[in-house]
């Protein structure tokens, strides 16, 4: 049976309970639980401007489908335009730093030098002199807090532009072809035998 797909009023409405997660626990917790959470925001977004066909569209977000993973979801949603080249590539920063947590073969830590050095390449975090100087100022280098801001600030993205985003022509497209043939029919040479 695979997994259910979930809703975007679903995926919004967890953030809260993501954001508590990624706070109280493990550092690899917050990374996985943080990744999950924009795949699933990826997810959503795809499925609003696809068309409505529920058995295609489950055959391709499915357990070993095409976009199962928020890798192949992220490149999708570039290439039709739905995100920044930015947005694409601090998602591809959060799926790595992910992989790095979960096939890791000793805990790993934020502190982490390679993972530190990752952190410090998302660059919602940097979305501004002033909140950089002051995040700074609070936080220090503080790759964890990096993270989570991306996190909550792509997830934010994700979500408006779901909210604007436009489905795909759907049963219109039927329309206009059959509209299409008839026209094509109607200019056809007859033969003399009809």
């Amino acid at each position: 049976m695979g997994r259910k797909l979930p809703t975007q009023e679903e995926v919004g409405k967890s953030f809260d309970n993501v954001a508590a997660a990624m706070d109280g626990g493990s550092d690899l917790a917050c990374a996985i639980l943080g990744a999950a959470h924009i795949e699933k925001h990826l997810g959503v977004l795809l499925r609003k401007v696809f068309i409505d066909s529920p058995a295609i569209i489950k055959s391709m977000f499915g357990t070993g489908a095409v976009l199962e993973n928020s890798g192949a979801q992220n490149d999708v949603a570039l290439i039709l335009g739905l995100i920044s080249a930015e947005t694409h590539r601090n998602i591809k920063l959060i799926n790595a730093i992910r992989n790095d947590f979960a096939h890791a073969m000793e805990e790993l830590k934020f502190d982490n030098l390679d993972i530190a050095n990752r952190c410090g390449q998302l660059t919602f975090y940097q979305s501004s002199p002033e909140g950089r100087a002051e995040a700074a100022k609070r936080h220090g280098r503080d790759s964890k807090f990096q993270f989570k801001t991306c996190i909550a600030l792509t997830a934010l993205c994700l979500h408006l532009t779901t909210e604007r985003a436009k489905r795909s022509v759907g049963p219109e497209l039927d329309q206009v072809m059959e509209l299409a043939i008839k026209t094509i029919w109607s200019q056809l040479p007859r033969s003399n035998n009809s």
